[in-house]
């Protein structure tokens, strides 16, 4: 695992900097603790920070070239079935010079080109020149689980693993994306391909860029078979499709173990953590170091008894962190330098610290990410399946009388979203308002004559309109797939990617192996998401509950969904309310000149006098204020 770096002038004529790359490759050097390694030719340059997981020696070295020299590559990630696809050319005598993925890349990339992206599996994101053709191309792997940014303006071609890199080049201008900003404070983030800062882009899922001759071009090279909704279900359908996922859990944990340094588990206490830890204690793991956080803060906000629950079932070496508030006040900045873009996801403050414990004892985690996404786990799915009964409701009831009823309740912040998004007609425009923080109607408040107020509302709805798959779907299947694109790659992964790397530490997510992604979004939503009454039948995730049944405790497999709740709604109405003032009502914050501060003030009293909860509105707003003067005003 890795940070990779570089930048192509058009002008053939100038040449890259050796000095420039070193400075995009310091600026994530917590990425690559190990090593570092520059490589330039004429006009094009890369950089790379080296995590050492493979063939610790000096072999792994990158930028690697090709035995030929013609090709020079960065890579970070992990392809876990290199050892099968090294074979390949061991046969026709390929003269390797490592033990190392990356070199099995430059291999395939020399015989099948583009081609080759298809027969990697794992993480990825990676830049190759070609000092022939004087093309340079980069790919980011189908899940979007390695992030990838990207700058062109016609004279310059730049990319990185991380924004920070890309803002230290004199030819890119600190300017944000009006878009990006909209994005963010409806969803907490900015939604591929764009980003909070002008001409910056993230490269989406599954897509791959080639660079020659001043012309950029984008092209989609991975995209699943999303199946009907209810197709297949029966007694024979159903007992293939469990043999398979449970053969596909167990191929997928044991090729992400491989390493030649210590693994551990990010351990929730929930099924896909949990699943993570009873698959490594098949393969014969035992001992298996384990990591959770908790709060000092109520029940409600902690996870450690469910952790402890799996730990000891499976006699792990466990180990944990307590968290405060005055960690969240000593780390806030931390959070916001890693994260390049105002992210606003409150769970990347315990993913930073459980980050840092892991480390301490190992290189590499498993996390349980991506499963609520495949198989069905968000409570908002049981709604969204059966909300169509809500919305038969005669409109007194459904659009008038419930609503005000909802409305006049204090503090309850999840009913009023879930009345107010139950009745969006437009399903795109519903899945999009599950989560959204700041609605339409409160960004044209929030932005009332400031800089960003003329912008479309269009624009936060258009990820989840374009990853909207209908072709051969019913559509809840479709609005996992979304939810994949929209959520899971730009919020969850990003989250996991960034926190984890903070502190030199790998994190692997087994069930986003592509075989179990493809396998997942052809099954019928009935094994995914379905209300049966009886004690036994889970609601959520049944395919992956029957699977686990055998290796898990029944009180886990019991478990309703929980979140990894952060306690600042009391935090903020309590000691905190300090904090938070002190960094909306500052002098740079209202000289700005970009929100309505009679909202922020509003927003503020709401909570703090325990008439709403708008803690995650408070939030958003802070960390874009330390962001803004992090890498705007810097």
């Amino acid at each position: 695992m890795c940070g990779i770096a570089g930048y192509l002038n058009h002008d053939t004529h100038r040449p890259a900097e050796d000095s420039l790359l070193r400075l995009m490759g310091r600026r994530m050097a917590h990425r690559g603790p190990d090593d570092e390694g520059t490589y330039t030719d004429k006009n094009a340059g890369l950089v790379h920070r080296r995590l050492s997981i493979l063939d610790l020696s000096s072999a792994g070295h990158q930028p690697m070239s090709s035995p030929d020299k013609r090709y020079w590559i960065a890579f970070n990630g992990e392809i876990y079935n290199f050892q099968q696809l090294r074979k390949e050319f061991e046969d026709e005598n390929y003269p390797f010079r490592s033990r190392t993925d990356t070199e099995v890349i430059i291999a395939l990339y020399q015989k099948y080109g583009k081609d080759c992206l298809l027969k990697l599996l794992g993480m990825y994101a990676f830049a190759i020149w070609d000092t022939v053709e004087r093309e340079l191309f980069i790919a980011r792997d189908p899940q979007g689980i390695k992030p990838l940014y990207f700058f062109n303006n016609g004279n310059h071609f730049a990319f990185a693993s991380e924004m920070k890199s890309l803002l230290v080049l004199p030819f890119i201008p600190k300017e944000l994306d009006p878009e990006g900003v909209q994005n963010y404070f409806a969803h907490g983030h900015s939604t591929a391909p764009v980003s909070i800062c002008k001409n910056i882009k993230k490269l989406e899922p599954g897509h791959f860029l080639s660079i020659k001759d001043g012309k950029v071009t984008e092209t989609l090279f991975w995209h699943p078979q999303i199946g009907k909704d209810k197709n297949g279900v029966g007694k024979e359908h159903k007992e293939q499709s469990y043999n398979e996922l449970k053969r596909l859990l167990n191929e997928a944990v044991e090729s992400h173990l491989i390493a030649d340094v210590p693994v551990g588990v990010f351990l929730s206490g929930g099924l896909d953590s949990s699943a993570m830890v009873a698959m490594m204690a098949k393969h014969g793991h035992s001992r298996i170091k384990t990591f959770t956080i908790g709060f000092d803060f109520g029940q409600h906000y902690s996870e450690l008894d469910d952790a402890r629950l799996v730990a000891k079932h499976f006699n792990t070496d466990h180990h944990e962190m307590v968290l405060t508030k005055k960690d969240l006040q000593d780390s806030i900045e931390k959070l916001v330098f890693h994260f390049d873009e105002p992210f606003g996801d409150p769970a990347a403050f315990p993913t930073y610290f459980v980050s840092q414990l892991a480390a301490q004892h190992v290189k590499v985690c498993l996390s349980g990410e991506g499963g609520d996404e495949l198989f069905g786990g968000y409570r908002r799915y049981l709604t969204e399946r059966y909300g169509g009964l809500y919305r038969m409701l005669p409109g007194l009831l459904s659009e008038k009388l419930i609503p005000s009823i909802v409305n006049r309740i204090p503090r309850s912040r999840r009913l009023k979203q879930m009345i107010r998004t139950i009745s969006i007609n437009d399903p795109v425009v519903r899945q999009a308002n599950w989560q959204m923080v700041f609605t339409d109607e409160m960004r044209h408040d929030l932005f009332k004559a400031g800089k960003f107020n003329s912008y479309e509302d269009e624009s936060v709805y258009e990820s989840f309109r374009r990853h909207r798959i209908s072709d051969g779907s019913d559509g809840m299947n479709g609005l996992l797939y979304a939810d994949s694109r929209a959520w899971l790659a730009d919020r969850y992964l990003e989250k996991a990617d960034k926190m984890s790397m903070a502190h030199g530490l790998e994190s692997r997510v087994p069930l986003l192996d592509r075989p179990i992604v493809e396998f997942a979004y052809r099954l019928p939503i009935d094994y995914k998401v379905k209300v049966e009454f009886s004690k036994r039948k889970r609601t959520l995730k049944r395919l992956l509950g029957q699977v686990l049944e055998d290796t898990l405790p029944q009180a886990i497999l019991d478990k309703p969904k929980h979140g990894f709740a952060v306690p600042l709604d009391p935090w903020f109405r309590g000691e905190m309310s300090s904090f938070v003032s002190d960094i909306l009502f500052d002098d740079r914050t209202r000289q700005r000149g970009y929100f309505n501060m009679d909202m922020v003030e509003k927003l503020f009293k709401d909570h703090t006098e325990g008439r709403e909860v708008r803690n995650n509105h408070l939030w958003l707003l802070i960390l874009f204020e330390l962001w803004h003067r992090m890498y705007m005003d810097e």
